[in-house]
């Protein structure tokens, strides 16, 4: 069981690499972790616009407000093009993603 802070110095993170449409997101959750402390990573746009959808949220590079209390989605190539998680609209490239305490690789391949 993971203890939540809910506060901004990212002790809690959880990254999630092929999350899918976010099947993982109420477990962690009912491991202890906030929503807004998980961060999905998937490389189908389609498959992020279901997890959008199921979990109420913006793509983290999007220009908009999204609620501080719903995870995070982001289509990419982790491997080769995940810069990290930003929910701040001044987030710049040259920053390296905050530390996670957990990060979960999933993979249908």
């Amino acid at each position: 069981r993971t203890e939540d802070t809910n506060d901004s110095n990212h002790h809690n993170l959880c990254l999630d690499v092929g999350c899918g449409f976010g099947v993982l997101v109420p477990f962690l959750v009912q491991a202890g972790i906030s929503p807004s402390n998980i961060h999905g990573v998937d490389l189908s746009p389609e498959m992020i616009r279901n997890a959008q959808e199921q979990h109420g949220n913006t793509n983290a590079n999007a220009n908009s407000k999204q609620s501080k209390s719903s995870p995070t989605f982001t289509a990419c190539d982790f491997l080769n093009d995940y810069k990290g998680p930003s929910k701040d609209s001044d987030h710049d490239d040259k920053t390296p993603p905050p530390p996670f305490a957990a990060a979960i690789f999933c993979s249908s391949l």
